[in-house]
């Protein structure tokens, strides 16, 4: 199973991501990690396998949120 990060943009409700696909979540979570420092266009993130549809609605009671700043 691979998976992917993804972050919603500020004022946005729809996840996007950059392509990169990674071998355990772990690695996806550390990724998002690093972005945090880099970039504050984005105000949550999540962790979703490959085969999740892109482009869903954003969703404050999905489980697989991993950084919320929108609260």
């Amino acid at each position: 199973m691979k998976y992917r990060a993804e972050v919603t943009g500020k004022g946005e409700d729809v996840w996007s991501a950059n392509g990169k696909e990674y071998n355990t979540e772990q690695e996806a979570k550390d990724w998002l990690d690093d972005l945090g420092f880099r970039w504050t266009g984005y105000d949550a993130s999540r962790v979703v396998t490959v085969d999740t549809p892109r482009q869903e609605a954003f969703d404050a009671t999905d489980s697989r949120i991993y950084q919320n700043w929108r609260r």
